[in-house]
């Protein structure tokens, strides 16, 4: 017996000019330990989805020799035809084994078309489901990959090698809809300190996510604005694996990671923003720690003007915070905001980040900091670890009354 379940109703009304249903499939069956495809041979015999609008069934053929009739598709004679029935999404039929060519539990392999064209393949083992790594939907997933290579530039007459990073978020809430959350990058020449900076905000919109194979996938995602992108999935575990896109004029890529974490364990947290209110002056810092369990983003926000539409008169004019990992400067790989509106201190690039830690407050539940003020705030990705964040004054500086606040991103 053999049952399909789409992730839509099959289209089998609907033909192209070979007579062949929009929704069609074909398994390749074998007895051998490694499934056959449309390409691998020996092959027992092959199930012909593909045909149903011809014959009205479902079609088993031998791979050879090549069946003259124009709806084989050129492979070999009839073994058998079985009635399906179509409920919804799922297609069942049943085939003797002496039909198949099997007299002992089979491997296969199984593709998808549309029109024709494959839009999917898997493998499996009789008696077996189909045994996917990637997942059915990211509906309540949140989405975070990492890519850093090598693109070759050239500059006047010779060329030169850039170190490219690129980093984001992307949050599926259900089936149809993404909040891209992070999108940030940094370049420099190989062998240098490289930080990333945040990127004008990217809109949301609309995606669709496609299993491809046991092990890969195909995320489209539709931005509001009319524009669209894509990622080729190759999971090696239900929730990492390699992000398959690539920039152009890559010579050499160093990582392209990927990984999936449950929404709903943010959502439901017992808290995802812890903050503390002091006064800083000259010798008097103010400290304040936090245990890392695994690998996080995390907002960080030193307040001071922002605090005046509040009624905190004696606030911090110019707030800035330092980030510890045990007793020593932990050195991220983003890029520092000491004043939240400007570009960052160590970017060279004209453009400030402002637009995007905005989308990001907005989404936290974090409040507005004042447009241009010298509030501190940064996007960090932590591993796990101790961590501390100190509050101090710079020569000169007087302090005041400032809110140090972490966020924690989902």
């Amino acid at each position: 017996a053999f049952s399909l379940t789409f992730d839509r109703a099959p289209d089998l009304a609907t033909t192209d000019g070979f007579n062949r249903p929009a929704t069609g499939f074909q398994f390749y069956l074998g007895t051998g330990q490694v499934p056959p495809t449309n390409t691998t041979r020996p092959m027992a015999s092959l199930i012909r989805g593909d045909e149903i609008n011809a014959s009205g069934a479902i079609t088993v053929r031998n791979a050879t020799p090549p069946d003259p009739d124009p709806a084989s598709g050129g492979w070999g004679s009839v073994r058998a035809r079985v009635n399906y029935v179509l409920n919804g999404r799922t297609l069942t039929f049943t085939i003797p084994a002496a039909a198949l060519n099997v007299s002992a539990p089979f491997v296969y392999s199984v593709e998808l078309y549309h029109h024709g064209s494959t839009t999917s393949s898997y493998t499996g083992r009789s008696g077996e489901p189909i045994a996917f790594t990637a997942p059915a939907s990211l509906a309540g997933k949140v989405y975070r990959d990492h890519s850093s290579f090598l693109r070759l530039e050239t500059q006047g007459r010779g060329t030169v090698f850039r170190n490219i990073i690129a980093e984001s978020t992307v949050i599926f809430e259900n089936d149809e809809e993404f909040t891209y959350l992070v999108d940030r990058s940094g370049e420099s020449p190989p062998d240098t300190d490289q930080k990333t900076r945040l990127l004008p905000p990217k809109p949301n919109g609309k995606y669709r996510f496609a299993r491809t194979s046991n092990t890969a996938a195909v995320i489209t995602l539709e931005f509001a604005d009319g524009t669209t992108s894509k990622r080729s999935l190759a999971f090696t575990t239900p929730t990492s694996g390699v992000n398959g896109s690539q920039s152009e004029n890559v010579a050499t890529s160093l990582s392209l990671t990927f990984s999936l974490s449950d929404l709903a364990s943010w959502t439901t947290s017992a808290a995802r923003n812890v903050s503390m209110r002091g006064t800083v002056s000259p010798g008097q810092p103010l400290v304040a720690g936090l245990i890392v369990p695994g690998s996080r983003e995390v907002l960080i926000r030193a307040v001071g003007p922002s605090l005046r539409p509040f009624g905190i008169t004696t606030a911090w004019a110019d707030p800035d915070f330092q980030l510890f990992q045990g007793d020593r400067p932990h050195e991220t790989l983003q890029r520092h905001h000491a004043d939240w509106a400007a570009p960052a201190a160590d970017s060279t690039a004209p453009a400030d980040s402002s637009a995007a830690l905005q989308k990001i407050f907005s989404y936290l539940g974090a409040f507005p900091l004042q447009t241009g003020s010298k509030d501190a705030a940064d996007l960090v990705r932590l591993t796990p670890g101790n961590y501390t964040i100190a509050c101090a004054t710079r020569a000169g500086d007087p302090g005041g009354d400032v809110l140090l606040e972490v966020y924690f991103l989902p």
